[in-house]
């Protein structure tokens, strides 16, 4: 869709504005972590637990069953906000699979694979498209920064679910407030 301009004055002439185009991004992350997989798989399915051990997660709250309003804030000056409904958990063959609403629009996977002879590989796998205007109208010539924020969020993670596996609990306030082992 355009929309046509007419500019009067000296050198008035027609114009067009074209709407700008929702950026597109695919992230793929993997994790070695040397953890039982179960235990991983439970870490990564409490959402809402999130903000308790990774740093750039500023909020999760519930909205409704398997559904969850997040807040998360990387390096730069601005916040992505977006609803996370969970479609698969899928504890036989340890997936997490969700579709994302809201500053991002697309999915989200998470796959555990078991490690020999202990721990797990964690893929993480992103296709999402963005509604955030500052991330549109700047994406061709920032594209490299959002992309190296994103790499830092997810950097970011894997360090602190290292700590939290690890019984280094790295949460923002209290240092007893979260337990990795199921509930």
């Amino acid at each position: 869709m355009s929309v046509k301009v007419r500019v009067y004055g000296r050198f008035a002439a027609p114009i067009t504005i074209q709407p700008v185009r929702k950026a597109r991004y695919g992230f793929t992350k993997r994790w070695i972590l040397d953890a039982p997989p179960s235990m991983v798989f439970d870490v990564l399915k409490r959402v809402d637990d999130y903000p308790k051990w990774w740093p750039d997660f500023v909020s999760v709250n519930s909205a409704g069953p398997n559904s969850y309003d997040m807040v998360v804030k990387g390096f730069l000056p601005y916040k992505i906000k977006y609803r996370l409904m969970n479609n698969v958990i899928d504890r036989k063959n340890l997936v997490l699979e969700g579709v994302v609403d809201g500053d991002l629009e697309g999915w989200i996977r998470w796959d555990v694979n078991p490690r020999n002879p202990v721990g797990c590989d964690v893929l993480f796998k992103e296709e999402v498209s963005t509604k955030k205007w500052i991330l549109n109208t700047f994406s061709s010539v920032l594209r490299p920064i959002f992309r190296f924020n994103h790499k830092r969020v997810m950097n970011r993670g894997e360090y602190s679910i290292r700590a939290l596996l690890g019984g280094f609990t790295l949460a923002k306030s209290d240092p007893n407030a979260f337990d990795p082992t199921p509930s």
